[in-house]
């Protein structure tokens, strides 16, 4: 089976919701992806300056929200592995 890799961009900000997939059929290609955005978000988020941001982190996945406000205000993106049905 072959497989893709999916990159999920999911933020809220001020009760507006962004919602953004990408598929890539190499797992570098999403994970180049993936580390831009995450680098850009911990340059420019705006939530990272703040005392009650909470930023829980791995390889593939990255969230970062503000204490008790996660529903109004949150940024996450991961990669999803996919096994596409020939």
């Amino acid at each position: 089976m072959a497989k893709v890799y999916v990159l999920v961009t999911e933020s809220m900000y001020d009760y507006e919701c962004y919602l953004s997939i990408n598929v890539f059929a190499k797992y570098e290609d999403a994970k180049e992806s993936f580390n831009e955005a995450v680098e850009e978000e911990k340059a420019n988020d705006h939530l990272m300056g703040e005392a009650d941001c909470i930023i829980e982190e791995s390889e593939d996945d990255f969230l970062i929200y503000a204490d008790g406000r996660y529903v109004e205000d949150h940024y996450h993106i991961y990669i999803e592995e996919q096994e596409i049905i020939e």
